[in-house]
């Protein structure tokens, strides 16, 4: 397995490029997924410390890729983000550890990250 602190799944090329080059700035070791399919994939050889879940995808949405997250009995922490008013009762649906409500800015961003992975 390759040691990756955050995967991070979105099917907005610019937000998947901005988040990822944001943690990479702040010293974290990144994977990116285009969507929920791509990031089963990238689960085969890495085992993040927490994901950064886009919900609302074609084909696997943030759900479904949740469902088989747990079906495979791995434990990394989640986090949503996405554009709704229910985002608090989307996260508790996926058992989500913690949300960003889009649109976020950089500076939440690696607030939620270091609070999730117990750096703040």
């Amino acid at each position: 397995m390759i040691p990756v602190d955050i995967l991070v799944i979105d099917d907005d090329i610019n937000i998947l490029e901005a988040v990822s080059y944001t943690l990479r700035l702040h010293g974290y070791q990144v994977a990116t997924a285009k969507d929920g399919a791509e990031g089963l994939a990238v689960l085969e050889g890495t085992l993040p410390r927490l994901i950064l879940l886009d919900m609302r995808m074609p084909g696997i949405d943030g759900w479904e890729f949740t469902r088989v997250l747990r079906a495979r009995e791995i434990q990394a922490k989640i986090a949503i983000m996405t554009a709704t008013t229910n985002i608090r009762r989307w996260a508790d649906d996926v058992g989500a550890a913690g949300y960003l409500a889009k649109p976020f800015d950089l500076v939440e961003l690696i607030a939620v990250v270091q609070r999730l992975l117990g750096e703040s």
